[in-house]
């Protein structure tokens, strides 16, 4: 059974795991050998700034976006910087003023998506530069 995506944010380990700011070792590792600061960053299903949060203090200009409520809101509340922007919204339906120069799907964020996968992915290629980058990772359901 699909777990619906307003829903995740009522399970309190998944709330605390995606409320907390850090990057795992291989996300920094492919942000730092990918990724130039300074760009601007669209953090696609990024939850209550898990990824968001350590992106802007890596030098990065964060977009983060997430169709949960409660998290948005939390992530709104506990983290500004003049680097760092959340907006609720559907990813599939979300338009943004400027390109972006890449845009991070972190933590099997995909599996969480109701609808059109390719969808997604064309209003995400939608708003991004002609040159930009994708980032989208994904591990085993064994991994926590």
């Amino acid at each position: 059974m699909k777990r619906s995506p307003k829903k995740i944010s009522d399970v309190k380990k998944y709330f605390n795991r995606y409320t907390t700011p850090f990057l795992e070792k291989y996300e920094e590792f492919i942000i730092k050998k990918y990724l130039k600061k300074g760009s601007l960053v669209l953090d696609a299903c990024c939850g209550g700034g898990r990824a968001s949060v350590p992106l802007s203090n890596m030098g990065f200009r964060v977009i983060g976006v997430d169709i949960d409520k409660k998290l948005i809101n939390f992530a709104k509340r506990h983290f500004t910087s003049k680097n760092l922007k959340f907006y609720l919204d559907d990813i599939k339906f979300f338009k943004y003023r400027k390109k972006f120069d890449a845009c991070v799907l972190f933590e099997n964020s995909l599996e969480h998506i109701e609808g059109s996968l390719i969808e997604t992915l064309m209003n995400i290629s939608r708003n991004c530069k002609k040159n930009s980058i994708l980032i989208i990772t994904m591990h085993s359901m064994f991994f926590h």
